[in-house]
């Protein structure tokens, strides 16, 4: 996953109530921002381990 923002990517893929945008990462700071941007822009999360270093952010309204 390139290093978007959190609210360029929650405004730009999920600006509908039944839409849900699923981001596979690496970067382990994107645990951090991702989830705190979010939560403050209203959309839901739920972050689950794919492997060793890899995750699965589920972001929905």
């Amino acid at each position: 996953m390139r290093p978007y923002r959190a609210d360029t990517i929650t405004q730009r893929h999920v600006a509908h109530r039944h839409e849900v945008l699923d981001v596979l990462t690496d970067h382990p700071p994107a645990l951090l921002t991702i989830p705190r941007q979010t939560e403050r822009l209203g959309f839901r999360l739920h972050v689950e381990g794919v492997g060793p270093s890899e995750w699965v952010l589920t972001i929905w309204k």
